[in-house]
This record gives C-alpha cells, structure tokens and sequence, in this order.
C-alpha cells in the first residue's frame, strides 16, 4: 500500500535523524507498548493511519491522557488532500478525521500536500473544522 510505504520512508528518515518515533502501522511492537511508550513521552513523532486512529479506541484514550496533560503538539496530516479525494469513495475514515479538531481543539492540526486545488483546500478545511 502505498500510504504504508510512505509511512514507512518517513518512519526510517527521522529515525536516521536521531528523532524518537514510531509507527502504530508498520511495526512489530504491541499497540499497548507503544502506548505505554507515548504516556512517559518516548517518542516525539507517531505515524498511523487514519482507519487506526478511528477504529482505535485504545489509541484514542492515549491520545486522551495525552491531551489532559498538555503533551500533544500537533497533528500533522500529511498528503491531506486524500480527506477529499480518498475519504468519499473508498477510504471513509479519511472524513473522520474532524474528531481530532473536536476531541482535542487546542491542539494545531497541519495539513501538507503538493496537489490541492483552491477547491479541495476549502473542503479539507470544511471537514477537518479548521
């Protein structure tokens, strides 16, 4: 898949750079070690996908714990553009992803793409409530 494939590559440059990160995608780690992981603030990035972020209610209780005590500093939604293109026809959890902005609302959500139209940017915007 090539979102894991990206993941991945991403995954692999920043733990070259010496940056402490994980990914709830590719790894062979149990999620309740990575979890445990993320309260003691090992790491600084996490990679995921959005289907395990939604499906997820043992990351998303992390990620609550997380939030309650002020560790999150953003969100980052890379190739953003797939909340409009991907997120109507066949990755649907791609239009949950409007729950970060409503679970967390003081934490920055960053959207990065080469390819969004001025049209798809204002429906990312619109379904993201950013």
């Amino acid at each position: 898949m090539p979102l894991l494939s990206l993941i991945e590559d991403n995954l692999n440059f920043v733990l070259d750079l010496g940056i402490p990160a994980v990914s709830l995608s590719t790894t062979e780690k149990k999620a309740g070690v990575i979890y445990n992981d993320m309260r003691s603030v090992k790491y600084k990035i996490v990679y995921l996908t959005p289907e395990k972020l939604v499906k997820s209610p043992g990351f998303q209780s992390c990620l609550e714990e997380l939030y309650a005590q002020g560790t999150i500093d953003r969100f980052v939604i890379d190739e953003v553009h797939c909340v409009s293109h991907w997120g109507q026809d066949f990755r649907k959890d791609y239009l949950c992803l409007d729950m970060l902005k409503q679970k967390f609302p003081k934490v920055p959500i960053l959207g990065l793409t080469a390819t969004a139209t001025i049209k798809v940017k204002d429906d990312i915007v619109s379904r993201l409530g950013i």
